[in-house]
């Protein structure tokens, strides 16, 4: 199971370059994003932090039309920091 958790963490960009940006992503693949940026094992959440900006691109937050949206991923982003302010220590 862990092997498949971070597949699917490092091929998230690619699963959203793929299968069409944000409608895919709003129906399918942000509930698995948020299961995968806070799961427990380093190696899957460094594959995650590693591919944000993929993300991001590829879902061109600049034009989602809910500002929630964009808000997520500046919860995700600092969500990423916090884990390297703790790696650091």
């Amino acid at each position: 199971m862990d092997k498949i958790k971070y597949y699917w963490a490092y091929n998230m960009p690619c699963a959203i370059l793929v299968n069409g940006g944000q409608k895919f992503w709003l129906n399918h693949l942000k509930s698995i994003y948020d299961l995968l940026y806070q799961d427990i094992l380093i190696n899957v959440r460094t594959a995650m932090s590693s591919g944000f900006i993929e993300v991001i691109n590829h879902l061109d937050i600049d034009k989602m039309e809910k500002e929630e949206d964009q808000q997520y991923f500046v919860t995700v982003l600092n969500h990423y920091l916090k884990d390297t302010d703790e790696k650091i220590s």
